[in-house]
């Protein structure tokens, strides 16, 4: 197995998240309340980061369709971090080594080059030398770690506090054919006594759970005949870290 993947899907996907979240920011392309609001209430809120990312398999909402991406922007947001850490180029106003990086990478697609994984890490490796090793656990969805990350201004760091992590205890594929399996035994979903072949008849809405995460999950389903009523919190009993941005003055998010 080769190190690396043979495309620069993944390379393509952190420049797309960059493009949103970073790059506009930085370059005066967009205003700061736009990123800093998009940061603490879309990307830091993720409690995804704090677990592998094999674990969102028990996620049915359709939010584990953005994790990937998420995951990709939080990778540049340690790489900014790490370059403007060593070249002490802090501020909103001062463009980040990252912005050259990828503005070069740019203008390198649009002349046909074809790039790998290969080439980002030649582009880090002046700065940072040797991360082959850390975007490798990367891609293979390892937990990212984000406690001595700081954001543009060398002021603004991320904090955090354990949650627990949202899990239905259930397989994705069961909300397609409303069939309970992958009942992972030992969670909320297997006590309040949902069993694997049950008939899912009328879930309330997940993605009401994952934007309320004090709120329970009500499913009727059916089994043996008979209807049940189940209601749940959809959450596991272990905890991951959500972040939170500290240090920047409440009238940053007007400008």
């Amino acid at each position: 197995m080769s190190l690396f993947p043979k495309s620069a899907d993944y390379l393509q996907r952190e420049n797309t998240s960059y493009s949103v979240f970073v790059q506009r920011i930085i370059r005066g392309r967009q205003k700061r309340s736009y990123f800093l609001s998009s940061l603490t209430s879309y990307i830091l809120k993720s409690l995804w980061l704090g677990v592998p990312l094999q674990q969102t398999q028990y996620d049915i909402t359709s939010y584990t369709e953005l994790i990937p991406y998420i995951r990709g922007c939080v990778y540049l947001l340690q790489i900014d971090s790490r370059l403007r850490k060593i070249t002490a180029i802090f501020g909103f106003n001062r463009i980040s080594p990252l912005n050259d990086i990828i503005v070069d990478i740019g203008k390198r697609w649009k002349r046909g080059e074809r790039l790998e994984t290969y080439d980002w890490l030649m582009y880090l490796r002046p700065y940072l030398g040797d991360q082959s090793r850390e975007l490798r656990a990367i891609l293979r969805g390892a937990v990212i770690k984000l406690n001595d990350v700081v954001v543009a201004n060398k002021n603004w760091f991320l904090t955090s506090l354990l949650q627990e992590i949202m899990d239905f205890g259930l397989d994705k594929s069961s909300t397609n054919t409303r069939i309970v399996s992958g009942l992972v035994q030992g969670s909320r979903a297997a006590i309040a006594g949902i069993e694997n072949g049950d008939r899912i008849l009328s879930p309330s809405r997940a993605s009401f759970c994952a934007m309320l995460l004090s709120a329970n999950l009500e499913i009727v389903i059916e089994r043996s005949c008979k209807r049940v009523h189940i209601s749940y919190w959809p959450c596991s009993f272990s905890k991951a870290e959500e972040f939170y941005l500290a240090g920047v003055p409440s009238e940053e998010y007007c400008k």
